[in-house]
Protein backbone atom coordinates (compact mmCIF):
# COMPACT_ATOMS: atom_id res chain seq x y z
CA UNK A 1 0.00 0.00 0.00
CA UNK A 2 1.35 3.54 -1.12
CA UNK A 3 1.41 6.37 1.63
CA UNK A 4 1.10 9.72 0.47
CA UNK A 5 3.58 12.20 2.32
CA UNK A 6 2.11 15.81 2.11
CA UNK A 7 4.46 18.42 3.34
CA UNK A 8 3.52 22.52 4.17
CA UNK A 9 5.64 24.91 4.08
CA UNK A 10 5.72 28.71 4.74
CA UNK A 11 6.15 30.72 1.89
CA UNK A 12 9.16 32.40 1.55
CA UNK A 13 9.76 35.76 -0.39
CA UNK A 14 13.33 37.88 0.39
CA UNK A 15 13.43 37.28 4.09
CA UNK A 16 9.77 37.51 4.89
CA UNK A 17 7.39 34.73 6.13
CA UNK A 18 4.18 34.28 4.94
CA UNK A 19 1.53 32.20 6.81
CA UNK A 20 -1.68 31.63 5.01
CA UNK A 21 -0.69 34.19 2.49
CA UNK A 22 1.79 34.00 -0.90
CA UNK A 23 2.46 37.70 -0.24
CA UNK A 24 3.79 38.80 2.50
CA UNK A 25 3.82 41.53 3.67
CA UNK A 26 6.48 42.06 6.64
CA UNK A 27 9.09 40.08 8.41
CA UNK A 28 6.71 37.54 9.68
CA UNK A 29 2.90 38.08 7.61
CA UNK A 30 -0.08 36.10 9.78
CA UNK A 31 -2.82 36.14 7.16
CA UNK A 32 -6.57 35.81 7.61
CA UNK A 33 -9.33 37.29 9.57
CA UNK A 34 -9.71 34.71 12.11
CA UNK A 35 -5.64 34.41 12.95
CA UNK A 36 -4.03 34.17 16.05
CA UNK A 37 -0.81 33.15 17.45
CA UNK A 38 -0.45 31.12 19.82
CA UNK A 39 2.52 30.65 22.24
CA UNK A 40 2.97 27.40 25.17
CA UNK A 41 5.65 29.26 26.76
CA UNK A 42 3.02 32.12 27.73
CA UNK A 43 0.04 30.43 28.54
CA UNK A 44 -1.15 29.90 32.32
CA UNK A 45 0.17 26.16 32.86
CA UNK A 46 3.16 27.28 31.77
CA UNK A 47 3.93 30.49 32.99
CA UNK A 48 3.65 31.88 36.56
CA UNK A 49 2.99 35.25 35.40
CA UNK A 50 -0.60 34.67 33.14
CA UNK A 51 -3.41 35.58 34.98
CA UNK A 52 -5.40 32.39 34.04
CA UNK A 53 -8.72 31.90 32.48
CA UNK A 54 -10.73 34.91 34.03
CA UNK A 55 -8.57 37.53 33.04
CA UNK A 56 -6.06 38.72 30.07
CA UNK A 57 -2.41 39.03 30.58
CA UNK A 58 -0.18 41.88 28.87
CA UNK A 59 2.83 40.88 26.77
CA UNK A 60 5.87 43.00 27.18
CA UNK A 61 8.94 43.21 24.93
CA UNK A 62 12.36 43.15 26.98
CA UNK A 63 15.71 44.66 26.29
CA UNK A 64 16.50 41.57 24.22
CA UNK A 65 13.28 41.33 21.98
CA UNK A 66 11.71 38.83 23.47
CA UNK A 67 7.75 38.71 24.18
CA UNK A 68 7.67 38.47 27.97
CA UNK A 69 4.38 38.29 30.29
CA UNK A 70 4.71 41.31 33.12
CA UNK A 71 5.49 40.04 36.93
CA UNK A 72 1.85 39.49 37.73
CA UNK A 73 2.54 41.84 40.78
CA UNK A 74 3.72 44.82 38.51
CA UNK A 75 0.94 44.69 36.04
CA UNK A 76 -2.03 46.35 37.37
CA UNK A 77 -1.68 48.38 40.66
CA UNK A 78 -4.63 49.61 42.83
CA UNK A 79 -3.17 52.59 44.77
CA UNK A 80 -6.04 54.42 45.42
CA UNK A 81 -9.45 53.62 46.48
CA UNK A 82 -11.40 56.52 48.34
CA UNK A 83 -15.71 56.28 49.19
CA UNK A 84 -15.18 60.50 50.05
CA UNK A 85 -12.14 62.18 48.91
CA UNK A 86 -13.81 65.60 49.84
CA UNK A 87 -14.49 65.33 53.31
CA UNK A 88 -18.56 66.25 53.88
CA UNK A 89 -17.46 68.72 56.59
CA UNK A 90 -15.14 70.88 53.65
CA UNK A 91 -17.54 71.49 50.60
CA UNK A 92 -16.17 73.97 48.39
CA UNK A 93 -18.28 77.18 47.53
CA UNK A 94 -18.08 77.98 43.59
CA UNK A 95 -19.03 81.71 42.48
CA UNK A 96 -20.95 81.76 39.07
CA UNK A 97 -18.61 83.14 36.42
CA UNK A 98 -20.61 83.41 33.32
CA UNK A 99 -19.47 81.71 30.07
CA UNK A 100 -15.23 81.59 30.65
CA UNK A 101 -13.59 78.46 31.44
CA UNK A 102 -11.40 79.22 34.56
CA UNK A 103 -11.60 76.24 36.90
CA UNK A 104 -12.16 76.91 40.85
CA UNK A 105 -9.35 74.65 42.48
CA UNK A 106 -11.88 72.31 44.97
CA UNK A 107 -8.99 72.75 47.96
CA UNK A 108 -9.86 73.05 51.39
CA UNK A 109 -7.08 75.54 53.43
CA UNK A 110 -7.11 73.37 56.19
CA UNK A 111 -6.99 69.61 54.35
CA UNK A 112 -3.98 68.20 52.83
CA UNK A 113 -5.19 65.21 50.41
CA UNK A 114 -3.54 62.01 50.30
CA UNK A 115 -1.16 61.67 47.37
CA UNK A 116 0.07 58.44 45.71
CA UNK A 117 3.69 57.33 44.31
CA UNK A 118 4.22 55.73 40.92
CA UNK A 119 7.64 53.16 41.44
CA UNK A 120 8.04 53.57 37.77
CA UNK A 121 6.43 55.02 34.25
CA UNK A 122 3.11 54.10 34.30
CA UNK A 123 -0.59 54.78 32.95
CA UNK A 124 -2.51 55.56 35.10
CA UNK A 125 -6.76 55.21 35.45
CA UNK A 126 -8.68 58.05 37.29
CA UNK A 127 -12.44 57.28 37.98
CA UNK A 128 -14.47 59.53 40.09
CA UNK A 129 -17.44 60.83 41.21
CA UNK A 130 -18.01 64.15 42.99
CA UNK A 131 -21.08 65.32 44.53
CA UNK A 132 -22.49 69.02 44.13
CA UNK A 133 -25.58 71.13 44.51
CA UNK A 134 -26.95 74.44 43.31
CA UNK A 135 -28.69 77.99 44.66
CA UNK A 136 -29.09 80.96 44.79
CA UNK A 137 -27.52 84.24 47.16
CA UNK A 138 -30.93 84.59 48.43
CA UNK A 139 -32.90 81.94 50.42
CA UNK A 140 -35.13 80.91 47.53
CA UNK A 141 -34.39 78.12 44.60
CA UNK A 142 -33.02 79.45 41.07
CA UNK A 143 -36.13 80.68 39.45
CA UNK A 144 -34.93 82.42 36.21
CA UNK A 145 -35.02 79.30 33.25
CA UNK A 146 -31.30 80.16 32.73
CA UNK A 147 -29.04 77.61 31.49
CA UNK A 148 -26.52 76.61 33.86
CA UNK A 149 -23.89 74.36 33.08
CA UNK A 150 -22.09 73.04 36.04
CA UNK A 151 -18.29 71.28 35.10
CA UNK A 152 -15.78 69.11 36.91
CA UNK A 153 -12.33 68.02 36.15
CA UNK A 154 -9.18 66.44 37.33
CA UNK A 155 -5.46 68.65 37.98
CA UNK A 156 -2.94 66.21 39.04
CA UNK A 157 -0.04 67.79 41.31
CA UNK A 158 3.34 66.85 40.82
CA UNK A 159 5.52 66.96 44.15
CA UNK A 160 8.92 66.97 41.94
CA UNK A 161 8.27 70.17 40.57
CA UNK A 162 5.31 71.94 43.03
CA UNK A 163 3.52 72.51 40.21
CA UNK A 164 0.39 71.50 38.31
CA UNK A 165 0.58 69.57 34.98
CA UNK A 166 -0.33 71.59 32.21
CA UNK A 167 -3.31 69.52 30.70
CA UNK A 168 -6.75 69.05 32.83
CA UNK A 169 -8.16 65.72 32.43
CA UNK A 170 -11.62 63.63 33.03
CA UNK A 171 -13.58 66.88 32.45
CA UNK A 172 -16.96 66.57 32.32
CA UNK A 173 -20.38 68.70 32.50
CA UNK A 174 -24.17 68.64 33.52
CA UNK A 175 -26.78 71.11 32.67
CA UNK A 176 -29.25 73.00 35.13
CA UNK A 177 -32.23 74.91 34.81
CA UNK A 178 -35.37 76.16 37.34
CA UNK A 179 -38.04 78.29 37.12
CA UNK A 180 -39.84 78.28 40.19
CA UNK A 181 -38.58 79.77 43.48
CA UNK A 182 -40.13 76.99 45.80
CA UNK A 183 -39.91 74.28 43.96
CA UNK A 184 -37.35 71.94 41.89
CA UNK A 185 -34.30 69.59 43.00
CA UNK A 186 -30.73 71.56 43.56
CA UNK A 187 -28.79 69.15 45.18
CA UNK A 188 -27.51 65.79 45.59
CA UNK A 189 -26.31 65.78 41.68
CA UNK A 190 -23.32 63.64 40.99
CA UNK A 191 -20.69 64.44 38.01
CA UNK A 192 -18.88 61.09 37.16
CA UNK A 193 -15.71 61.60 35.06
CA UNK A 194 -12.92 58.92 33.56
CA UNK A 195 -9.43 59.28 32.00
CA UNK A 196 -6.14 57.71 31.40
CA UNK A 197 -2.74 59.69 32.16
CA UNK A 198 0.93 58.99 31.35
CA UNK A 199 3.00 59.68 33.83
CA UNK A 200 6.62 59.62 34.77
CA UNK A 201 7.95 57.63 38.07
CA UNK A 202 7.25 59.99 41.09
CA UNK A 203 4.51 61.24 44.04
CA UNK A 204 1.14 62.75 42.87
CA UNK A 205 -2.13 64.58 43.95
CA UNK A 206 -5.34 64.41 42.45
CA UNK A 207 -7.21 67.70 42.95
CA UNK A 208 -10.40 68.53 41.42
CA UNK A 209 -11.79 71.51 39.67
CA UNK A 210 -15.03 73.17 39.46
CA UNK A 211 -16.89 75.39 37.27
CA UNK A 212 -20.43 77.07 37.11
CA UNK A 213 -21.29 78.63 33.69
CA UNK A 214 -24.27 80.73 33.55
CA UNK A 215 -26.69 82.34 30.80
CA UNK A 216 -29.52 83.36 33.60
CA UNK A 217 -30.09 86.78 35.76
CA UNK A 218 -30.51 84.94 39.03
CA UNK A 219 -26.34 85.08 40.83
CA UNK A 220 -26.04 81.76 42.00
CA UNK A 221 -23.23 79.15 43.38
CA UNK A 222 -22.31 75.59 43.25
CA UNK A 223 -21.36 73.76 46.41
CA UNK A 224 -18.76 70.48 45.55
CA UNK A 225 -18.04 67.85 48.07
CA UNK A 226 -20.93 67.84 50.38
CA UNK A 227 -21.42 63.76 49.62
CA UNK A 228 -19.86 60.80 49.49
CA UNK A 229 -17.62 62.01 46.36
CA UNK A 230 -15.48 58.98 45.05
CA UNK A 231 -11.68 58.49 43.34
CA UNK A 232 -10.26 55.25 42.28
CA UNK A 233 -6.65 55.48 40.59
CA UNK A 234 -5.17 52.10 38.69
CA UNK A 235 -1.74 52.46 37.81
CA UNK A 236 -0.78 49.92 34.89
CA UNK A 237 2.87 49.42 34.93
Amino acid sequence: MKKLLFLFFPVLTFGQVGIHTTNPLSTLHVAGDSSNVKIEGLNAENNPNNLGTESTTRVYVNKFGDLVLGDRNDNIRFIMDSEDYIPNNREQKVVQTGTGDNFTYLVPSDYTFPSFTLTDDAVIEVNYSLSWRIERNVPQKISDNGARTVKSTVFIFDHSTGTYLPTTYALTAQFYSNGNSTRGADRLFFSTGSDYISLPAGTYTVHFGGLVGAQGDDNIFAYFGGNKDQLQILAYY
